[in-house]
């Protein structure tokens, strides 16, 4: 979260665990540091329950098409061993 010259904030966040260097913006500045933090902490609970809002969603979608789909297109998931996905 960084204030703005503006006085409003913007709230963003990367997904956990995944290996993107993108954030995801909030859809919109906040007034205030609380309302932020706030947008923050229900993002968080969406990504602990599972509940991947659609801009996370679209994040990972091109992490994936960027990142895995050149390797492993039309690959079996099963074909894919841990050690390449780490390399």
């Amino acid at each position: 979260m960084r204030r703005l010259p503006s006085g409003w904030y913007q709230a963003r966040f990367t997904v956990p665990g995944s290996a993107c260097t993108e954030c995801v913006n909030a859809p919109s500045t906040f007034a205030t540091k609380a309302s932020a933090t706030l947008w923050l902490a229900k993002q968080r609970t969406l990504i602990a329950e599972g509940r991947l809002t659609k801009s996370t969603r679209v994040l990972c979608v091109r992490h994936l098409n960027r990142a895995l789909m050149p390797e492993w297109n039309g690959s079996k998931l099963t074909e894919i061993a841990p050690a390449q996905v780490r390399a």
